[in-house]
C-alpha cells in the first residue's frame, strides 16, 4: 500500500522525460517513490565524462559493481542532461531557419502556379501576354548570348541558332533569316524576331483555336514548373548536407546556405523561362474528330446508319419463320436402313439426337 515505486534502469538525454517518470509516482497525492540507476556505460556517461568517474574508482580501488549515489553524481548528470538539452534545441532551430529559406521559395512558387491554373483560367488573355513577355525576355538572352566578349559584336549565326530553339526552321531558311537580322541594332533585332514568332504563334492560335492555345499554354508552364521544382528541392538538400562542414572554415553555415539558395532560386525561374519558351512551339496536338457516321468503305462511301441491301435481305431471312418439312412417307424405325443411302442403321446416321 506504498504506492507506486518507479525505477529507471538510465536516464535520458531530457530532464523532461524523466520528471514525467517521477511523476507517475505520486499522482493526485497518492503515496510513491522513483529511483534511476546509471551505468558508467550508457551513452550520456560515456559522452560527457564518464571515464573521469570510472579513473577515479580504479586509483581508490572500488569494486566494478559497486553503487555509487553522491550528490555530486547527481548533479553532474544534470549538468549533463542541461549540455545536450541545449545541443537539441540548437539542432532544431538550425533546421527550422534553414526549412524557412526553402519555405519563401515555396510560396513564390506555388503562388505563380496557382496564378496560373486558377487566376489565368477567368482571364486568359493575361496567359498570352505572359507567354509573350517570356519570348522577348528569352530572345534578349540569346542576343546577349551572342555578344562576342571582346569586340561585343554579334555572331548572327548563333542568334539563328537560338531563335531556331524557340521556333522549329528549316535549313533552308535559316541563311534567309541570318540575311534579315543583319546589320540591325539591338532592340531592331529583337523586335523583328519577335514579330517573327508572333506571325507564326498566331497562325497555329487561328488553326487549333484560343481555347486549345491556352490550354497549351496552360499544360506547358505547369509542366515545367513541376519538373525543374523537384530537381531544384533535391540539389536544395544535397546543398544542406554539404554546407555544414562549412562551419569548420570559419563560416556560417546558414548564411552560405540563404547565399546559395537564392543564386539557385534566380537560375530556376531563369530555366523554367528557358524552357517554356523552347517548348511551347513543339508542342503536337492530336484533334479529336467528330465522328460522322461515314466510314469509307472499298470503292465505295458507306453509312452505317442505313441499311444495306445485304444487311435487310439477310434480316429479313432471319425474320422468317423456319416452317418444319412435312413428308408423306413414314418415319423410318430406329434399326431400318437410313434413307440417306449410306447404307448405316438409321440410328447410327441421321436419326436426331437431343443432348
Amino acid at each position: 500500500m506504498g504506492g507506486l515505486y518507479v525505477f529507471g534502469t538510465e536516464r535520458h538525454e531530457a530532464r523532461r522525460i524523466d520528471n514525467q517518470l517521477r511523476g507517475r509516482s505520486g499522482r493526485q497525492g497518492d503515496p510513491g517513490a522513483s529511483k534511476f540507476f546509471v551505468s558508467l556505460e550508457d551513452d550520456l556517461m560515456r559522452i560527457f565524462g564518464g571515464e573521469r568517474i570510472a579513473n577515479m574508482m580504479d586509483r581508490l580501488q572500488m569494486p566494478e559493481n559497486a553503487p555509487i549515489s553522491h550528490p555530486m553524481v547527481t548533479k553532474m548528470i544534470k549538468q549533463i542532461q542541461v549540455k545536450v538539452e541545449g545541443f537539441n534545441y540548437d539542432m532544431r532551430k538550425s533546421l527550422v531557419e534553414f526549412d524557412d529559406v526553402v519555405n519563401k521559395q515555396r510560396k513564390i512558387i506555388y503562388d505563380r502556379r496557382r496564378t496560373i491554373l486558377k487566376d489565368y483560367s477567368d482571364q486568359p488573355d493575361k496567359l498570352r501576354q505572359m507567354i509573350m513577355g517570356i519570348i522577348e525576355k528569352e530572345l534578349g538572352t540569346i542576343w546577349n548570348m551572342s555578344l562576342d566578349p571582346v569586340t561585343m559584336v554579334p555572331d548572327y549565326r548563333k542568334l539563328v541558332i537560338g531563335f531556331g530553339e524557340i521556333v522549329p526552321i528549316p535549313e533552308d531558311q535559316r541563311k534567309k533569316l541570318k540575311d534579315g537580322i543583319k546589320d540591325k541594332k539591338e532592340e531592331e533585332t529583337i523586335d523583328w524576331l519577335f514579330d517573327k514568332f508572333k506571325q507564326i504563334y498566331d497562325k497555329r492560335e487561328e488553326v487549333l483555336g484560343p481555347e486549345a492555345s491556352r490550354e497549351i499554354e496552360k499544360s506547358v508552364l505547369v509542366y515545367t514548373i513541376d519538373n525543374l521544382w523537384v530537381d531544384h528541392l533535391t540539389a536544395l538538400d544535397s546543398l544542406k548536407e554539404g554546407v555544414r562542414l562549412r562551419g569548420y572554415g570559419q563560416r556560417d553555415p546558414l548564411v552560405e546556405y540563404r547565399k546559395e539558395s537564392y543564386e539557385m532560386f534566380q537560375d530556376l525561374l531563369a530555366k523554367i523561362d528557358n524552357h517554356v519558351a523552347r517548348r511551347i512551339l513543339r508542342v503536337e496536338v492530336g484533334l479529336r474528330q467528330q465522328s460522322t457516321g461515314v466510314q469509307e468503305g472499298r470503292g465505295k462511301m458507306i453509312n452505317p446508319n442505313q441499311p444495306q441491301p445485304e444487311q435487310t435481305s439477310q434480316n429479313q431471312e432471319q425474320g422468317k419463320k423456319i416452317q418444319p418439312i412435312v413428308s408423306d412417307q413414314p418415319s423410318p424405325g430406329r434399326n431400318d436402313p437410313c434413307p440417306c443411302g449410306s447404307g448405316k442403321k438409321y440410328k447410327k446416321c441421321c436419326y436426331p439426337k437431343y443432348e
